[in-house]
């Protein structure tokens, strides 16, 4: 059982890690426009395998605007 807590821990560590550097990466592409084109945002969902939702969660958080919606909403 202390081996499934262990790899359950990795498996965080590793998730946490991820998210870093997908913060990191989507500073880097807004700049100090504070501002993303959808097409970005969703590669960055494709390229660090979370949902997209994830993406505008945290672009909500760090207060980055969508701009260039491929849907046409923003």
């Amino acid at each position: 059982m202390l081996q499934d807590e262990s790899t359950d821990f990795h498996r965080l560590e590793e998730g946490e890690e991820m998210r870093a550097q997908l913060i990191l990466k989507i500073n880097r592409l807004a700049k100090e426009g504070k501002k993303i084109p959808c097409k970005k945002a969703l590669e960055l969902a494709k390229e660090f395998s979370v949902e997209p939702k994830e993406i505008g969660d945290i672009l909500n958080k760090l207060e980055i605007k969508i701009i260039d919606c491929s849907l046409g909403c923003f």
